[in-house]
């Protein structure tokens, strides 16, 4: 299962649009590690390890079939491993079955947890301050981060 979440993160790295103001494109990938983490629990982080050493390592998997050190996104990247283990973490919960706001609130948790290391590399990468870095880096994808939470909420809840 750790592969085949690695996998489907690398394959939604393929669904990309990119944004001409940005060197970081919309992808599906906040999907794969959320749903990493509704499946795998916890442990869901391994997945996006690998993810990203595989990558690192040769595998094409990276925004727009990459390999090797991508380095505009690499912070967001990284960002993937906790934001795997908060879903995990909380879809062990009891309230994860029962509540989608508990659901929908923890799941954006670990959706925007992607952005803080993301935009911190970011902002050294391009030299930017890290409040332009946000505003080019994060705030443009969140709604849709917020979009892609929203749908795994209504529709997953672990049974634990």
């Amino acid at each position: 299962m750790t592969v085949l979440f690695a996998t489907l993160t690398g394959v939604c790295a393929q669904v990309r649009v990119p944004l001409p103001f940005t060197p970081v494109p919309f992808t599906l990938q906040t999907a794969a590690v959320i749903l990493s983490g509704i499946v795998l629990g916890p442990s869901a982080w391994t997945a996006q390890v690998l993810y990203l050493f595989a990558g690192l390592g040769g595998t094409p998997w990276f925004s727009g079939q990459t390999a090797g050190f991508p380095p505009a996104t690499i912070g967001y990247i990284i960002g993937f491993v906790p934001a795997a283990f908060i879903a995990g973490w909380a879809s062990r919960q009891a309230a994860f079955r029962t509540s989608i706001a508990f659901r929908f609130g923890m799941l954006s948790i670990a959706a925007f947890s992607v952005y803080l290391p993301g935009c911190l590399w970011l902002s050294s990468f391009l030299s930017l301050p890290l409040s332009r870095s946000f505003l080019i880096g994060a705030l443009p994808f969140m709604p849709g981060d917020l979009l892609k939470v929203g749908l795994l909420s209504m529709v997953l809840r672990k049974q634990n």
